[in-house]
This record gives C-alpha cells, structure tokens and sequence, in this order.
C-alpha cells in the first residue's frame, strides 16, 4: 500500500517541477509588475511631474483596464482553454512593463497602466483553471495554496530587488533607477511565457513526461470547466456568489493600500531607497507567516470559516487604520504594518479556499473571474481615496482612515454572510438540462 502511495506521488512530483514551479514565478511577476510602482513612485512621481492625486490615477487606471477585460479573458479563457490564455496574457503583459520603462511623461504612463491591467486580466482564473487540469481534487488546494503564496512572498523579494536595482542602477546608461527597475522586473515574465510554451501541455493527455498510467491519475473533471460555455447571467444572480464579490472587495482595499503606499509611509520616516525597500519586506515576511499559520489552524477547525475569514479582516483593517497616523516612530509603523499584512494576508488564503471549494468545475472559470474583477473594484477605489486625500490634506490619516472603515464594514458583513448552514453556488454550464450542484458547510 505504500509502495502504491509512492507510485501515485511519484508524477506529481514532476508536474510540481514543471507545472506548479512555472506558475509560482508567474504568479510572483504578476504580484511584482503591478504593484512595484509603489517603490517606483518614491522617484518617479518628480522624473514625470505627477502629483500625490496623479499617483492616485495611475494606480486606478490598472484596475480599471483589470475590471473592464476580466470577464471577457475568462469567456475567452473559456473557448481556448487555460494554457493558450496564460501565454496570451504573458506575452502582452511583459511587453507592455517593457514600454512603460521608457514613456517620457505622465500622459504616457496612464495608458500603459491601462493596458498592463488589460492584459493582465483573467491571470488568476486561468491558473485555477490549469491547475485544476493536473490535480485530483484531494491534492487541488494544496496545489492552489502553494502557487497563492507566491503574492506574499513577492512583498518580500521585490521591494527589497526594487531599492537595489533603484539605488545601483541610478543614471547609468542615463536611465532613471526606476526605470531599470520597471525592465528588468519586466524581462523574466517574457523568459516564462517561453517556459509555458516549452514546459507546460496544454493538459495531461499531451504530457509526453508522463507514462499512460500517468496521464489519468489527475482524474479531474476540471477540463469540462475549460470547454464548457458558461452562462454568465446565471452566476451573477447568485446572491452567494454577490456576497464572495462584496468580501473581496473590502479585503482588497486594505491589501493594495499597504502594497502600493506603504514604501511611501516608509519613505516619510528618512530612510533611503534602499533601506525602504528593506523595511518594505518586513510586511511581506508577516503576511507569510501570519496567513500559513492561520491556514493551519483553520483546516484543523473546519466549523465556522466565516470568522475564520472575518476576524483577521477586522483586525487587518485597524491596524491599518492606524497605519496613516501622524509622523509615527518607525518602529511603531513597521509593527503596525507586519501586523496588518499578517491579518489581511491570513483572511485572504481562508477566503480563497473557500471560494475553490464553492464553486463547481463549471462555474470556476467565470465565477472566479467575476469575484476577482467586483473585487478588484477595491485596487481603483483605495489609491483614489488615499491620493485624493492626501493631495487635499497633506496627511495619510484620512485616507487610510477610510480604507480601514471599509475593511471594518467588510469584516461585519462577512461575520453575517458566512451561514452555519450548507449553502449552494448553482451551475449550468452544462448542456441543457443538466445542472451541477455544490454543497459547502461554513
């Protein structure tokens, strides 16, 4: 029997390697290229005469071309299945980080970040969704935990990368730090847009790695959620999917505030590029820890996942309210920020598992999709908020007075959205006639 256990592990083991290592890194650049203008920004706001409210703009007009194209690459994702999509998106993302490098003011720079967000569209679903391809369901959120923690771990890489590259390369080849910054973050996703290509097959039928026996031990009907056409209107009149969508929303808010303003809270206290791409790591290194330990203790105490989800949320959101004080000791600043990562970071895993688990094979692509893109409304809506304010006020506190008012809101309604009742998220992506349904005790 354990020879057998070893035999089953042992294909998994590869698609780990090749499949799953891929996706981390890509994963990690696509955390990295969206939200490294926050280190960028401690510079780049003079090189291109843009105000506090400009920087505010420039962060909202990547979400606003994620929002727009989310729906419409998942459909996409649908037709042409999940490896074709990953490639399109790679392509086009990293070209695009590339051009950014080199726009010669703010007029340019808007747009791009437009189309960054364009092109970056349906990224998560399509992971899911490949992902899905080569894992049976028991070993699925294990897989999908480990490509997720990729997001926290680029808060601890790339801040740190980013003030050395700033700090290094500064003026050489009369290059700006942050415009090498913006390049040389951009070039390894075209290097594993190759490595899609080269490494990944398009599912586990056309892995020549793989003996035939190999080929069927994923055993999951995932490839029906890749082929099917799903309906849309139906997802959206589910009032559980609406209250997944409200959920990400507030999380997302206190999340890309600490990504995309704390180098600047940092940077307010005196220190250099390079030592506030050092102190910016301390949150990242929270959010790993905080959100793994928390994973832990959840799957431990399956009961009762909506305050596994609501009470690190509100705690997040205070800490991070508190974040925007006046000229705090920086001592005080970074406890405040690890803390806060580590409670969002810990709400945002458990949210997750629960989103995979709710939605069936047939509604992941879209109903994933959608869930990202309503909550991604929160990345347009809190750097508009904290760039308004702090442009008419001089001041961090209202902003992120008001970022951690929503999360707390958030929280509230999670704690009230999560029933101790099983509850269903209904597909009918099948053919006519046929419905799926999932049954999922919280």
């Amino acid at each position: 029997m354990m020879a057998d256990g070893h035999r089953r592990s042992r294909p998994f083991r590869r698609i780990d390697a090749r499949i799953l290592t891929v996706l981390f890194l890509a994963y990690l650049f696509d955390v990295l290229d969206r939200t490294n203008i926050g280190m960028a920004s401690l510079t780049m706001t003079h090189d291109l005469g843009m105000s506090a409210q400009g920087y505010g703009i420039a962060i909202a007009a990547f979400f606003l071309g994620y929002i727009l194209f989310e729906i419409p690459s998942a459909l996409y994702l649908a037709r042409v299945g999940a490896r074709d999509t990953l490639l399109r998106i790679m392509l086009l993302w990293g070209l695009t980080c590339v051009a950014t490098a080199f726009v010669p003011d703010a007029r340019f720079f808007y747009p791009c970040r437009f189309l960054l967000g364009a092109f970056q569209a349906g990224f998560v679903p399509a992971c899911i969704c490949y992902i899905a391809l080569w894992y049976p369901p028991d070993r699925l959120p294990g897989a999908l935990a480990i490509q997720q923690a990729a997001g926290p771990i680029a808060g601890i890489v790339g801040a740190p990368l980013s003030g050395l590259i700033m700090d290094r390369l500064d003026r050489v080849a009369g290059l700006a730090g942050w415009r090498w910054m913006l390049l040389l973050e951009a070039l390894p996703v075209l290097l594993l847009a190759y490595g899609v290509l080269r490494l990944c097959p398009t599912s586990p039928a056309t892995a020549a790695w793989l003996t035939p026996d190999e080929r069927a031990l994923p055993a999951n009907p995932a490839p029906a959620a890749i082929t099917a056409s799903p309906r849309l209107r139906d997802l959206m009149r589910d009032s559980r999917l609406q209250g997944f969508a409200v959920s990400y929303f507030c999380l997302i808010c206190g999340i890309y505030t600490l990504a995309f303003w704390a180098p600047k809270l940092l940077a307010a206290t005196g220190l250099s590029t390079q030592q506030v791409g050092l102190c910016a790591a301390v949150p990242g290194l929270a959010a790993i820890c905080g959100s793994l330990a928390w994973a832990r203790y959840t799957e431990r105490r399956p009961a009762g996942q909506g305050w596994h989800v609501a009470v690190p949320a509100a705690l997040g959101a205070a800490l991070l309210g508190a974040c925007g004080a006046e000229a705090p000791r920086l001592p005080w600043l970074l406890t405040l920020l690890a803390l806060s990562s580590a409670a969002l970071y810990a709400a945002y895993i458990v949210f997750w598992g629960a989103m995979t688990r709710a939605l069936t094979e047939h509604a992941r692509p879209v109903g994933s999709a959608y869930v990202t893109m309503f909550g991604l409304m929160g990345g347009l809506v809190s750097p508009l908020l904290v760039g308004h304010f702090l442009h008419a006020t001089g001041s961090h506190a209202v902003g992120f007075s008001l970022v951690g008012t929503i999360g707390l809101l958030g929280a509230m309604g999670l704690a009230a959205f999560f029933p101790r009742t099983g509850f269903v998220i209904r597909s009918t992506a099948k053919p006519i006639g046929c419905e799926e349904e999932t049954i999922i005790r919280f």
